[in-house]
């Protein structure tokens, strides 16, 4: 058993080491791309790269190979929240990493406590699929907030190239050369489809489908009745401006008026791990008197369900959706 537990430590490491330092070489090649001239991530990629077809492919996660491709129609969910976040991540790397967090966890719960095999399999299975996944759900609502807060200035941006006669090829073009990730580089996305055989109302749908926001439905609704019936597009879209920078105004104020809830919600959710760490601490028989009682781990399990239902409560309370 000892030698068994040492060869898993070591692979433990090895696979750590290495996931160390490819964290390190893409962090400090994201910095290095994110530092260069072009404002979004389309445009970094047309300066480096001529054919366009091949990063539209890029941008819409078309290049990963083989595997990821297979892996997308087996788990298509994690594929959608992958592409919404706006990761370029393929599955297959995101399985990799998966593999390895598994492999910890496992060894953490199975050598670091007297927890049984099967338990700390599921332990283990249920962190290396659910961490990867809480990342990208995390990065994907960061990435629709932003894009939701970019959308008035794009707008406005769309309504003075209208106003000027241009065409709303134009107006998208303009959007994708001016300003920043995320909106930049997806109204690029629908600007390229476009010009390789899409007509507009699927590139928006598909822009839809990317990123899913309220106020980008109202907006790719308003540009498809106009394109099919005709009518005033600055006008409504100028209106839709006004209307989405007032909804986040008036979120602001909640937000302010909140934040005292909010506050409460995570001294009420901190305080009983504050608490079990000073008494742990101070006093480390306090609990290692009890830990080999049978009643001890449901009891413990019962009260942090208690306590995630009460966090839940609160934060439902003092949060509000618009």
């Amino acid at each position: 058993m000892f030698i068994d537990s040492s060869i898993l430590l070591y692979v433990v490491l090895f696979v750590g080491t290495l996931l160390f330092i490819e964290g390190v070489y893409y962090l400090v090649l994201d910095w290095r791309t994110k530092s260069g001239s072009a404002i979004n991530r389309r445009l970094r990629l047309t300066h480096h790269n001529d054919d366009l077809r091949s990063v539209l492919r890029k941008m819409r996660r078309e290049d990963h190979g083989g595997i990821s491709l297979a892996l997308a129609r087996i788990f298509p969910t994690v594929e959608r929240i992958a592409a919404q976040s706006g990761s370029d991540i393929s599955l297959a790397r995101l399985s990799l990493i998966a593999l390895a967090i598994f492999v910890l966890a496992f060894s953490l719960v199975r050598f670091a406590t007297p927890t049984p095999a099967p338990i700390a399999v599921g332990v283990a299975a249920a962190v290396a699929a659910g961490l990867p996944f809480l990342v990208l759900y995390m990065k994907r609502r960061k990435r629709l907030k932003r894009f939701g807060e970019q959308l008035p200035e794009a707008l406005d941006l769309i309504v003075r190239s209208v106003l000027a006669g241009h065409p709303i090829s134009s107006s998208f073009s303009l959007v994708a050369k001016e300003m920043a990730d995320p909106i930049g580089s997806e109204f690029g996305v629908v600007l390229d489809e476009m010009t390789y055989g899409l007509d507009m109302h699927e590139a928006l749908d598909n822009l839809f489908r990317r990123t899913p926001h309220t106020d980008l439905h109202f907006f790719t609704l308003a540009v498809q009745i106009q394109h099919g019936t005709g009518g005033n597009l600055a006008e409504v879209l100028s209106n839709l401006a006004i209307v989405i920078r007032d909804r986040f105004r008036m979120f602001a104020k909640i937000r302010a008026v909140s934040a005292e809830g909010r506050l409460s919600a995570i001294i009420v959710g901190g305080m009983p791990l504050v608490v079990f760490a000073i008494v742990n601490l101070i006093n480390p028989k306090y609990f290692g008197e009890v830990v080999g009682d049978p009643w001890f781990v449901p009891m413990i399990g019962f009260g942090v369900v208690l306590l995630l239902i009460g966090q839940a409560i609160i934060w439902k309370m003092v949060n509000f959706r618009f």
